[in-house]
């Protein structure tokens, strides 16, 4: 009967070294990606790259210069707002 709880135990921890090297595994995987795709994402979002030398302005304050106001005010109506429910 020992031999075959020696058995057992020894192919228990055999099982969760596996189990411990597969997590590991993953979890290196899984950060490497995540760091990879964060710098990756950080690069391309406007506004987190360096600004060439020289420049004075960001590019997102540029575009401000660029709107106006709309030709015409928006009509005010004495109506009171359509409502709708959600029901069918």
């Amino acid at each position: 009967m020992r031999r075959s709880q020696h058995w057992a135990a020894a192919h228990r921890d055999v099982l969760l070294g596996r189990t411990r090297a597969i997590s590991i595994t993953i979890a290196g995987v899984a950060t490497a990606a995540s760091l990879g795709l964060g710098t990756a994402f950080a690069r391309e979002i406007p506004g987190h790259s360096r600004s060439p030398a020289g420049a004075t302005q960001p590019a997102h304050n540029r575009q401000r210069e660029h709107l106006t106001p709309p030709p015409q005010q928006p009509a005010t109506t004495s109506a009171p707002p359509q409502v709708s429910s959600g029901g069918s």
